[in-house]
């Protein structure tokens, strides 16, 4: 079982990884965005088709080919923040980081389908105070 997950991450993280996958997961993330805030079931259900879509390699030519070879950079670079920031929150106490993952999350969603700035607001501030929490941990700065 323990191997199979493994296998499964793997997967996913490959396909999410490549550069045509990658631009579709930003565009679901919008439109699923867009959904939430305006109650439009039809973008939900366009976000939710086109990120199962994106589990699957898009027989698309390389971006170097449609002139994207910047794009293609710009991405190698954040799935590598990406890929530091997954591995940073699993190092210590990975349960518990991932409960606050989930909990951000899910508070973003909600303000998003309660159309409430304020919360949003007070979800960008929670995540930064986690972030210098962090920091000054990593620095020996007890809270």
């Amino acid at each position: 079982m323990q191997r199979d997950l493994k296998e499964v991450i793997n997967y996913l993280w490959q396909h999410h990884a490549a550069p045509w996958n990658f631009c579709l997961h930003a565009i679901v993330v919008c439109i699923l965005s867009t959904g939430m805030w305006k109650h439009e079931p039809v973008y939900i259900a366009i976000g939710i088709i086109l990120f199962a879509g994106s589990l699957f390699t898009l027989p698309l030519p390389p971006m170097e080919q449609a002139g994207l070879g910047w794009l293609k950079n710009m991405i190698a670079a954040l799935t590598e923040v990406e890929r530091f920031f997954w591995t940073r929150i699993c190092e210590r106490r990975p349960w518990l980081r991932i409960v606050v993952v989930i909990f951000f999350t899910s508070a973003t969603g909600f303000a998003l389908w309660q159309n409430d700035i304020p919360m949003l607001l007070f979800v960008g501030l929670g995540l930064y105070l986690l972030k210098i929490l962090s920091d000054n941990i990593q620095n020996g700065i007890k809270p």
